[in-house]
């Protein structure tokens, strides 16, 4: 399958009415969390810090659920950090991620080692 251009998306878009883009970017945001969160972060009506806590859930989540233990797939929580950069250009808030994303990790080690030793 083919992948469509930058270019070739903007001669689509040209072509559409306003309320067509607006119906079109309305499904989007119904389909896709990303997308939602994308447009929460840009307009500014819900405070960022939610969109942020979020995400930080979804890496604490992937170590240390509320029940049982967790996978630890460092997959699922880089992919976290991944999607918030696509969707929030706030650096400050990004290294926080991050450095929620590396607290886990060293957190579920220790925990890890100290549950091998007894």
């Amino acid at each position: 399958m083919k992948s469509i251009s930058i270019k070739t998306l903007k001669q689509y878009l040209i072509q559409r009415t306003k309320e067509e883009l607006i119906d079109e970017i309305a499904d989007l945001f119904s389909r896709f969390d990303m997308v939602k969160d994308y447009y929460q972060e840009k307009s500014g009506v819900e405070d960022g810090g939610k969109i942020l806590e979020k995400y930080k859930s979804q890496i604490t989540h992937e170590f240390f659920p509320a029940r049982g233990f967790g996978k630890a797939r460092l997959s699922v929580a880089r992919k976290a950090v991944i999607d918030f950069r696509k969707v929030s250009k706030s650096k400050t808030e990004l290294a926080d991620l991050m450095l929620r994303y590396v607290e886990m990790g060293v957190r579920f080690t220790n925990e890890c080692r100290i549950s091998k030793k007894h």
